[in-house]
């Protein structure tokens, strides 16, 4: 269940305020992905308190950690004394976050979005956290960097992909998720069809039947008992980073960019062996 507790907290964020205060100098983040912005804008001197999983960078380590993605504990927050509190609305607890909002905490929250959205959602921290020389310096580097992506990827050849998220259960992505935005980019084909159910849970005989060229895992090893798949009868097995493709940051690009990478030396692959 690793990837799936990694896909939770890996949500596109685009940020609105929300009882906010001026220039909060003691902040706590309640998702992994928030942690990262925050050092990302040159913030980081301003946490004092993050969620669990929030392991990049090394500094975000040595914070108190205030709960997981299952809850948060409030008594600890309260403790922390915080300024502002940057909160998660699709994965925090809502009736949790009521209560840091009756008790008269200023907070920032977050939902869902799409890679294209980071930029704005780093200028809107930058602002929020008066740092916004250096938000916006990453969000111009974030949008160089994901233009040149496309240029170079997203008219490629396509190949189909399976990108699960879980294997017990098997779950993978909606062609809606911010997700497939990464495997688009790439020129990537999601073997996961339009459904209403963003992160659906699959079964074998799906995967069987739709029986994709690549697999993105990094245990090829678990998927050698599926030997009928033409990805593992040929080997075909792109590993990244999850905290770059799981959780949306500027890191996200690196994840991105090594997928397309890796999906190209495949797509080669195949060009070679239809000649």
């Amino acid at each position: 269940m690793r990837y799936f507790n990694q896909l939770i907290q890996a949500v596109g964020l685009l940020l609105v305020s929300c009882n906010t205060q001026a220039e909060p100098l003691r902040v706590i983040t309640l998702s992994p992905s928030l942690t990262e912005l925050v050092y990302a804008i040159g913030a980081g001197d301003t946490l004092v308190g993050v969620i669990e999983g929030s392991d990049y960078p090394d500094d975000a380590l040595n914070l108190p950690i205030v709960g997981n993605y299952h809850s948060i504990n409030i008594e600890v927050i309260l403790s922390l004394k915080p300024d502002l509190v940057l909160t998660w609305a699709s994965g925090n607890s809502k009736q949790q976050l009521n209560r840091l909002s009756a008790l008269g905490i200023a907070s920032f929250s977050a939902q869902e979005g799409r890679l294209d959205q980071l930029p704005q959602t780093l200028r809107s921290l930058g602002k929020r956290l008066n740092h916004e020389h250096e938000a916006e310096q990453g969000a111009q580097e974030f949008e160089r960097e994901l233009q040149q992506l496309r240029q170079q990827y997203s008219q490629q050849q396509p190949l189909t992909v399976f990108f699960p998220i879980s294997v017990d259960p098997l779950m993978s992505f909606a062609p809606s998720s911010w997700m497939n935005q990464q495997l688009e980019i790439c020129g990537l084909q999601n073997i996961v069809d339009t459904t209403p159910v963003s992160y659906p849970i699959l079964s074998w005989e799906f995967l069987l039947l739709e029986n994709p060229e690549l697999i993105i895992s990094n245990d090829p090893i678990y998927w050698q008992r599926y030997p009928q798949l033409n990805a593992v009868q040929q080997q075909q097995f792109i590993h990244v980073n999850p905290d770059y493709l799981h959780r949306l940051t500027p890191r996200t690009l690196l994840g991105v960019r090594s997928l397309c990478e890796q999906a190209d030396i495949f797509r080669k692959k195949k060009r070679l062996q239809t000649l």
